[in-house]
């Protein structure tokens, strides 16, 4: 059972989408892609996940360099445009794991870059953006929310990238505290530039 969709649009411009990305019951994270007749097929999957996903963000080479446009938000299912050079995907599983998997070729596979161990507890929703003032084709520095069970929200934030490793491994920076509950959903956007703000909902009614 796929948990929920997140539209994106097409390399036109338009409202279409060309590529989606689910996490679901199963296990398991397809990677769908859209074929000349506009039907979806599946064109790669990714295991590694022990128990259902509950929560996908894809960040593509789209928010670099001066985008005012929302961040990808924290949902089980994700869509980009598959000609994209970097594209990272974090997932988040009831395993009590969060995993971030990258692609560096618009053609090349996923592979899986970090797993997160968020034992006992685990993470209801997961969101990435890329930090304001450190945005450069060359080297840019993916920030990572996680919410979850414990009430709060653990940023982390990638290390040192080059040309030929776009993504290194997270590391945890701070925790933020204020919510009550459990975290339900994360999501970035970029108000103004040099700006980054996250929002965020719980079951505490804030």
């Amino acid at each position: 059972r796929i948990q929920s969709w997140w539209p994106s649009r097409s390399n036109d411009g338009s409202d279409g989408v060309e590529e989606i990305v689910s996490g679901s019951t199963d296990k398991q994270i397809i990677v769908w892609r859209k074929g000349k007749d506009g039907k979806f097929v599946l064109h790669e999957v990714l295991s590694g996940h022990t128990d259902s996903v509950t929560c996908l963000s894809v960040l593509t080479s789209d928010s670099l360099v001066g985008t005012h446009d929302a961040a990808p938000t924290a949902t089980a299912v994700g869509s980009h445009r598959p000609h994209q050079q970097h594209v990272i995907i974090a997932s988040a599983s009831t395993d009590r794991t969060v995993r971030l998997w990258v692609r560096t070729r618009p053609d090349g596979p996923f592979s899986l870059l970090q797993t997160i161990n968020l034992a006992p507890r685990m993470a209801e929703a997961v969101s990435l953006a890329y930090l304001p003032g450190y945005v450069s084709p060359h080297s840019p520095v993916p920030i990572l929310a996680i919410g979850g069970v414990d009430s709060r929200i653990h940023l982390h934030v990638s290390g040192a990238s080059s040309d030929s490793v776009p993504f290194a491994p997270f590391a945890k920076l701070l925790s933020l505290e204020g919510h009550q509950d459990w975290i339900r959903s994360l999501s970035f956007s970029y108000p103004a530039p040099d700006h980054l703000y996250l929002a965020s909902s719980s079951q505490d009614n804030k």
